[in-house]
C-alpha cells in the first residue's frame, strides 16, 4: 500500500482493538471520488461494475464504461455553462444514468445534490433553490414533480431529461435529452484537481422539525466510509461478490455505506426499481443477479421475515450477507438469518452529518442484539452530556465525534446557525443519542434533533 492510498486494508490487524490502537486513515491532499472509482482497476475495461435491470433487458456497465460514459457527461456540464464548485441536482431511480451523472459531476468538480425520485414539486424546488442549483438531471417519470424551468429567476440552467428509450426520446420546451447528450459529447475530458476537503455531496437533512439542513460533505467523505464498509463486510471484499440495495440512491446510508465504497473496491452493484418485500421482487432479483449482498433497512428485512421466512425453499439464492444500516439487531433478527436465511448479519450505522460512526466485524468480535456495533476504527465515538462531558457507559447521551475527523460535514447551507451547534470544542455532536456498554457497543442510536436551535 503506497503512503498516499485511502484504503483502510483492516484485515492486516488480528483484533478490533489492535485496529483501533494503531489504525489511522490516510487522507491525501488531492482526491477526487470520481477519479478514485473510475481509475482505480488496471482491469476496468472487463470488470463489471454497475448490472441495470429493466423492464425487458439488463444492461451491464463495467468500470471502464462508467469511466467513459461520465467523461462525456463532464464534458457535456462544462460545455453548458456549469463550472467548479456548481450544485447539480439528480433526482433519478436507480441506474447506469444515475452513476454516470453523479461520477461526470464529481469529475467536472460540481457539488451533488441528491434527490429521491418522488420528491413533491415543492419540497424539490426549495431545495433547488436554496442549493442554488445549477443543472438537474431527472427521469423521464419524474420531470412533472418540478416546476422550476431553465433561465428567468431560476438558478437552473440546464435541465438533463434520462429515459429508457435513448435514441426516441423526444424532450420538450428547454429541456435536453441526457443519454443523447452523453453520446454525442467528446469523451476527452480532464478531471479536476479536487482536494479532500473539496465539496462533493449536499445531503438535505430533515431534523423533524423546522426547516431541511443542507450538510455539505467533501471528497474526503468516501474514505471515510472506507473502513466501516470492510468491517461490515468481513474484510470479504474479492471477486464473486455482488451487491444490492431495494432503497433509492439519495441518502448518505446509500452513497456512502454502499454504492460509492463499492464502486471503489470494484465491486458490481445491481441497478433496478425499488421494490417491497410484499411480492417475489426483490428475491427473483436477488436470484437472477447472484446478489450476495444485500443493503436493507431494519423494516425491510422485518418485511421479509414476515412475507418470505424460508426464502431458500424456492429461489436459488447466492447470498451470503445481509447488513442492516439504520438500527440495531434484535436477537430475532439474528436468529432468523443464522438459521432461515444462513447468512451473516451484520450492521452499520451511518448518519447523514457524520457518516459512518460504527459497524459490527464478526470476524473481530460477537454481534450483539439491540446494538449498532462498535466505532469504526479511525474514529473516536463517545456519547456526551449537554456540557460535552462523556456520560458514564450505560447512560444515554448525545454522540459525538472527537475532532479532528475527515467525516465530519464541511459546512451546512441556508443555516449559518448548525455549524454553531454541531461543533463543541473537541467534538462533532451529532443529531442522536445513544448509550454504549461496557465492551463499547453502541445501543440502538435514535434520531433525534437534541441540539440547540
Amino acid at each position: 500500500m503506497s503512503a498516499e492510498d485511502p484504503t483502510p486494508q483492516l484485515e492486516r490487524y488480528a483484533t478490533y482493538q489492535e485496529a483501533c490502537r494503531d489504525f489511522r486513515s490516510t487522507i491525501p491532499r488531492h482526491f477526487n471520488i470520481a477519479e478514485a472509482i473510475c481509475r482505480r482497476h488496471p482491469d476496468a475495461v472487463t470488470r463489471v461494475g454497475l448490472i441495470e435491470l429493466r423492464p425487458a433487458a439488463r444492461n451491464t456497465y463495467t468500470a471502464g464504461a462508467l469511466d467513459y460514459f461520465s467523461d462525456k457527461f463532464a464534458t457535456v456540464l462544462a460545455g453548458s455553462g456549469i463550472a467548479r464548485g456548481d450544485a447539480i441536482a439528480v433526482m433519478l431511480a436507480q441506474s447506469g444514468a444515475l452513476a454516470v451523472a453523479h461520477l461526470g459531476a464529481l469529475k467536472l468538480g460540481a457539488v451533488v445534490v441528491p434527490l429521491a425520485p418522488g420528491t413533491g414539486p415543492a419540497t424539490s424546488d426549495l431545495i433547488l433553490k436554496q442549493t442554488e442549483a445549477r443543472a438537474l438531471i431527472i427521469g423521464e417519470a419524474n420531470r412533472g414533480d418540478v416546476a422550476l424551468e431553465p433561465g428567468g429567476r431560476s438558478s437552473i440552467k440546464a435541465i438533463f431529461v434520462a429515459a429508457d428509450a435513448i435514441h426516441s426520446h423526444i424532450v420538450s420546451g428547454g429541456d435536453r435529452s441526457f443519454w443523447r447528450e452523453v453520446y454525442e459529447a467528446s469523451s476527452d475530458f480532464q478531471i479536476a484537481d479536487t482536494g479532500a476537503t473539496t465539496p462533493a455531496f449536499i445531503f438535505c437533512a430533515h431534523a423533524g422539525v423546522g426547516a431541511p439542513r443542507y450538510v455539505v460533505h467533501s471528497h474526503a467523505a468516501l474514505i471515510g466510509s472506507l473502513a466501516a464498509f470492510e468491517m461490515v463486510n468481513d474484510f470479504e471484499l474479492g471477486e464473486g461478490a455482488v451487491f444490492w440495495t431495494p432503497g433509492d440512491w439519495s441518502s448518505m446510508e446509500a452513497l456512502f455505506g454502499v454504492i460509492c465504497p463499492a464502486f471503489y473496491y470494484g465491486i458490481p452493484i445491481v441497478a433496478g426499481n425499488s421494490m417491497d418485500f410484499d411480492g417475489d421482487g426483490p428475491l427473483e432479483t436477488m436470484a437472477a443477479c447472484e446478489v450476495t449482498t444485500a443493503v436493507l433497512s431494519a423494516a425491510q428485512l422485518r418485511a421479509w421475515k414476515s412475507n418470505h421466512p424460508t426464502p431458500r425453499e424456492r429461489f436459488d439464492l447466492k447470498l451470503q450477507r445481509v447488513i442492516v444500516t439504520d438500527s440495531g439487531l434484535t436477537q430475532e433478527m439474528i436468529d432468523w438469518a443464522r438459521t432461515d436465511l444462513s447468512v451473516s448479519l451484520q450492521s452499520a450505522l451511518i448518519d447523514v452529518e457524520a457518516g459512518p460512526l460504527a459497524a459490527t466485524c464478526e470476524r473481530w468480535f460477537k454481534a450483539k442484539a439491540e446494538t449498532v456495533g462498535r466505532a469504526v476504527p479511525g474514529r473516536t465515538v463517545e456519547t456526551l452530556d449537554s456540557e460535552g462531558e462523556i456520560v458514564p457507559r450505560g447512560t444515554p447521551g448525545r454522540i459525538a465525534i472527537q475532532l479532528p475527523d475527515q467525516s465530519v460535514p464541511v459546512d451546512y447551507l441556508v443555516d449559518p446557525g448548525a455549524t454553531s451547534t454541531a461543533f463543541a470544542g473537541d467534538w462533532f455532536v451529532t443529531g442522536r443519542v445513544g448509550i454504549k456498554d461496557d465492551d463499547g457497543n453502541l445501543l440502538a442510536a435514535h434520531s433525534r434533533n437534541n441540539r440547540p436551535t
